[in-house]
């Protein structure tokens, strides 16, 4: 071998080795994941910062309407639920739709008032507003990397009237700042939040919580900003459940508005379509309207998803067309209960077309389960789903976790010991001990380890 050759290989070999070298500094250690420290963090002392009005504060700061203040903010978001005028009569109010004269939207009757309207009036107490849960929704990515997951903050009341109760959950969906690089661009925030479950100081990972939700984190804009709050299904959602009055709670979904019109900039909760979340009252065989008969084609086309042999997986898609804006208008019927909608015409040509229908693409998709399973699978894709407890089993031999007490899945008056003794953090229901986390982390464990984007989960 000619010496320029042997100079060359030697070259050649120490740029191979300088990129092994490369490749092992900068490889991130392998990280044994913990629930509490990187997907449901309940531990007070971490929560403590994230209060009601600076989480408010944040997403204002970052908006178009700097100077408005969260009462501001807070005040408007519950007007919604109060007839016009209101506060400001340009703002959303519940009766601006009328049908047959009557408050609604989307089609269906609404409440309005609703018992909570007050709150637009009455002193802003941002103090009564506990935080009791950060969660980490890795497994919520855009499979093409538009966003990096969903990230929530979870607030719940502490009104000293245990008969009224107001949870606030702030769902951000992070938007990735280089969508052109996939879902492999979101490789930072999956490895942020898996690094946490190796930091033992609490000091320092309520640090790095603060700067993600207040400051951003490596090139990524904070997740509290206003857009992450814009676009379904990511927003603020609230459960309300005023005792007195009604017999379950109610659900309500906002997106932020932020944007400048005619030289006026505002920033604002609107009011919005609750996810996936349908009257069943569509599947009455009897209803042979239009808007009926295609909200059953669309149940028949979600045969498939339904049926996944998966609680953590099975799923159901509906158009925004038949979408409800609360789950009680106030009528006394359970619309978010497909079977019961389902099986109030069941007997009619048109219910038993239907059930022809479903059980055929069960049979197709290979499943074993009944259609009366398969309508509660239905029903479970809802928000009644986690919170109306509609346990048990669900068809192909799965059975759905039921939601912790007061029908929460995590809530202040329940605690347990956690790293700062006994009761410093909230409690987990089971179902989220036992089933929806050990799912989320197996997704973020197969993403650090070979870049598979996640797959639909709940």
């Amino acid at each position: 071998m000619t010496k320029t050759r042997i100079v060359f290989a030697m070259a050649v070999l120490a740029l191979i080795g300088a990129k092994r070298r490369a490749v092992e500094v900068t490889q991130p250690p392998v990280v044994e994941l913990r629930a509490e420290r990187s997907f449901a963090i309940t531990e007070k002392s971490v929560l403590a910062p994230f209060t009601l009005d600076r989480v408010l504060a944040a997403l204002i700061a970052h908006s178009v309407a700097p100077s408005t203040t969260p009462e501001q903010f807070f005040r408007r978001m519950f007007d919604t639920q109060n007839p016009k005028p209101g506060l400001d009569a340009s703002l959303p109010h519940c009766d601006d739709i009328l049908l047959n004269g009557k408050p609604a939207l989307n089609g269906y009757a609404r409440r309005c008032p609703t018992a909570e309207g007050v709150l637009a009036n009455e002193p802003f107490r941002p103090e009564q507003f506990v935080p009791v849960a950060i969660v980490n929704r890795f497994d919520l990515a855009d499979p093409n990397g538009a966003t990096c997951g969903q990230y929530r903050i979870t607030f719940e009341r502490d009104s000293g009237n245990p008969l009224n109760l107001l949870n606030i959950i702030f769902e951000g969906a992070l938007r990735n700042p280089l969508p052109s690089t996939g879902i492999e661009g979101c490789r930072p925030i999956a490895q942020f939040w898996a690094n946490l479950s190796a930091i033992d100081s609490i000091a320092e990972r309520r640090a790095r919580l603060e700067a993600f939700f207040f400051d951003g984190v490596a090139g990524f804009p904070p997740l509290l900003h206003p857009d992450h709050f814009r676009d379904a299904p990511a927003g603020i959602r609230d459960m309300q459940w005023t005792g007195l009055t009604t017999t379950a709670p109610r659900f309500y979904q906002f997106r932020i508005v932020n944007q400048c019109d005619g030289g006026a900039c505002r920033v604002y909760a609107k009011p919005d379509l609750l996810e996936n979340l349908a009257s069943g009252r569509l599947l009455d065989g009897s209803d042979t309207s239009d808007r009926a008969t295609r909200f059953r084609d669309v149940v028949v086309d979600n045969v498939k998803n339904l049926a996944l042999p998966d609680a953590n997986r099975f799923s159901m898609k509906i158009p925004s067309e038949f979408l409800m804006v609360e789950n009680d208008p106030g009528d006394g019927v359970a619309h978010f209960l497909l079977l019961a909608g389902f099986q109030r015409g069941a007997r009619t040509p048109a219910g038993m077309e239907f059930r022809a229908r479903v059980e055929s693409e069960l049979r197709t998709s290979g499943s074993t389960m009944t259609v009366e399973e398969l309508l509660t699978r239905g029903s479970i894709t809802n928000c009644e789903g986690c919170h109306v407890s509609l346990t048990g089993p669900i068809g192909d031999e799965i059975w759905f976790p039921a939601a912790g007490p007061d029908l929460q899945h995590v809530a202040r008056t329940l605690v347990e010991s956690g790293e700062e003794g006994t009761g410093s953090r909230y409690t987990l229901s089971f179902a989220m001990k036992s089933v929806f986390i050990p799912n989320r982390m197996r997704i973020l464990k197969e993403f650090l380890a070979s870049g598979k984007a996640p797959a639909p989960s709940k």
